[in-house]
Formats: C-alpha cells, structure tokens, sequence
C-alpha cells in the first residue's frame, strides 16, 4: 500500500489528534512543538492515509527557527518527527533521521 500524506491546519492539534484517534486513526507521530512555531503530530487514518495534524501557535522568522534548530529541544522533537515518519512509510520498527540544514543562501 502506497499511503497518501497531508499536512491539514486546525485551530488545536491535539484535540484534532484526538478526535481522529477517537474515529479509528493511530498515530504515528505523538504532537511535538516544531522550531518553526508549529505543533502538531502525524496519525494514520483507517484508509491508510498519513495526516500531519498542525496547528500555528507563534510566528517565527525564518532564520530564529534555523537558529532554535541548535537547541535540545527543538533538534529532538525534529529527529522524532523524521524517525518516526520513516519507520511509519519504510515498515521498519525504527527510522532514521538526518540532520536538518538550512537552505543554501
């Protein structure tokens, strides 16, 4: 099964999350704060579609985000997304990740 993916907007994540779990979806990425200003996570509906569930909660300038992507917090919650997301597609227990880097100026 070749799995469709999309990133969908809402006012809370992880009430969306919820909500979707309460109607049959997994998930495949628990709700994380991102570098950029989002939270979200990814759940799997009972079609096999993968949904990235988001939701906006600060505005951050391009380059605070690639200068927050040093820190723990946010280098973590990155590695889960991408580890999480290839085990997800790949079928494999774990993932891997790599380490993001900024675009070329």
């Amino acid at each position: 099964m070749n799995p469709r993916k999309a990133r969908l907007y809402v006012p809370d994540a992880d009430a969306a999350m919820a909500a979707a779990v309460a109607h049959g979806a997994t998930v495949v990425t628990e709700a994380i704060d991102s570098a950029w200003g989002d939270r979200g996570g990814r759940v799997r509906d009972p079609f096999g579609n993968i949904w990235w569930v988001t939701s906006r909660v600060e505005e951050v300038a391009p380059d605070q985000a690639w200068q927050r992507m040093s820190q723990p917090r946010y280098a973590e919650s990155m590695r889960i997304a991408q580890e999480t997301f290839d085990a997800e597609l790949s079928g494999r227990e774990s993932g891997v990740a790599s380490t993001p880097r900024p675009p070329a100026p």
